[in-house]
């Protein structure tokens, strides 16, 4: 039994090799016959003759049939002028909002007791409670 890699392997080399081979067939056997034959050239007709052989035949016209009235006019071509176009000024950019601060909560804080001179005095740590 294959494995998962032998079965992957496998897989890429027939990916690989099928556009492969195609190619190698349109190059070896499609490529060589595209310039080697010409078209054929196009037989002249004879030209077809009207029932009457005397050239006095008329135009075959198609019964109740009014030709359209065409007038053709020329004028000339509008251009884009200057006054025509309309220049807008670019759009102000927006003032940045002053940020708002919150104030940030603080955590209350005991008085600031300076240190003793002298070294007589004791200075109570802590909230003056023994520590269990």
């Amino acid at each position: 039994m294959a494995t998962k890699l032998q079965k992957a392997i496998r897989f890429t080399l027939l990916w690989m090799l099928v556009p492969a081979g195609l190619a190698a067939i349109g190059y070896y056997v499609i490529g060589p016959q595209l310039g080697s034959h010409e078209a054929p050239q196009a037989e002249p007709r004879e030209e077809i003759q009207d029932e009457e052989e005397d050239g006095t035949a008329e135009p075959k016209t198609v019964r109740n049939y009014v030709p359209p009235a065409i007038e053709v006019e020329v004028k000339r071509g509008q251009t884009i002028r200057e006054r025509d176009m309309v220049i807008r000024p670019p759009k102000p950019k927006p003032k940045p909002k002053p940020e708002e601060t919150t104030p940030v909560p603080t955590a209350p804080t005991s008085p600031v007791i300076s240190p003793p001179s002298d070294g007589l005095e004791t200075v109570p740590v802590g909230d003056g409670e023994p520590n269990p």
